[in-house]
This record gives C-alpha cells, sequence and structure tokens, in this order.
C-alpha cells in the first residue's frame, strides 16, 4: 500500500466500525426494551413472593422469548466483527506509520547524498 493511501483505508475501517457500533447500540436497546418489559410484568405479579422467584421467571421469560433471543444472537455475532475491525484499524495505523518512517528516512537519505 502506498503512504498516499492509508488515510482512505483507516477512515473506511474506523467508519466501518462506528457502524458496528451504531448497531450495537440499537441492539443493545432493543434488548433493553423487552427486559424493562418482563421485568415490569414481574414486578407486579403477586404470585411471586420474593425478588428470587421474580428474577427466576424474568430468566427464563426472557430465555423463551424469541426476539430477544434473536437480538443476543445478533450482538454476539457484532462484538466479534467490531474487534476484527479495530484489529484491522491498528494494523493500518502501525503500517501507516512504519512507511511514514520509512518515507523521511529515505528523504534524509538522499539530503545526505545530495549535501556529500
Amino acid at each position: 500500500m502506498q503512504l498516499n493511501e492509508y488515510p482512505s483505508a483507516i477512515a473506511e475501517v474506523s467508519i466501518r466500525i462506528n457502524t458496528l457500533e451504531d448497531r450495537i447500540t440499537l441492539l443493545q436497546q432493543a434488548m433493553q426494551r423487552i427486559e424493562d418489559e418482563v421485568r415490569h410484568a414481574t414486578a407486579f405479579d403477586r404470585t411471586l413472593a420474593d425478588s428470587d422467584q421474580r428474577n427466576a421467571t424474568l430468566a427464563a421469560q426472557l430465555g423463551s422469548n424469541e426476539v430477544f433471543q434473536d437480538l443476543s444472537a445478533q450482538l454476539r455475532e457484532t462484538y466479534p466483527q467490531r474487534a476484527e475491525l479495530m484489529t484491522e484499524v491498528a494494523r493500518l495505523r502501525d503500517e501507516f506509520s512504519v512507511a511514514k518512517i520509512q518515507a523521511q528516512r529515505q528523504i534524509a537519505e538522499m539530503e545526505r547524498c545530495r549535501n556529500a
């Protein structure tokens, strides 16, 4: 990759990371809404004697909620994708730094030869 190509490559990967982070936020918010609804329903259920029963009912209802489980699966898939992109952007930044140093070294070498 040429030195002048790194900034756009880094920007492209950064945009993809931001897109995934937005997706993660939306998935988390949707899951939280479902959990809040179930938690609200269990909070006022008079058949549940204590918090342990409410927590068990909450877990059971969330575990059987297909939408919640689908959102959870999507979230589990998205985290590794984001991690891969973060690794990629770090690699590109490192390569860019090395390429800049090499270019500076070449310029300095050319200056030294020209002044000799």
